[in-house]
């Protein structure tokens, strides 16, 4: 394995240092420093909620298959007052 520097600015990676590999390779690449921008990506509730709702990952809670419980099952709560 070959470790080489470079520099990712937002959209593609490109090399500091000139490597002399005649063949294309698959890379693996690594962000060794904490980059705020990328852990701090805030995204409010609304795009949130949205971005879930359009993802379709509660798609099968519409599916009738899902509801295999009734009012019948299980036993009341009963809170503490």
């Amino acid at each position: 394995m070959l470790a080489i520097k470079g520099m990712y600015d937002g959209t593609s990676v490109k090399l500091l240092e000139r490597i002399y590999e005649p063949q294309p390779q698959t890379v693996i690449v690594l962000f060794p420093e904490p980059q705020e921008r990328i852990y701090n990506d805030d995204i409010s509730s609304d795009e949130l909620i949205k971005t879930s709702v359009n993802s379709g990952v509660f798609d099968f809670l519409g599916n009738s298959a899902e509801d295999i419980y009734s009012i019948s099952d299980g036993e009341e709560v009963k809170w503490q007052s």
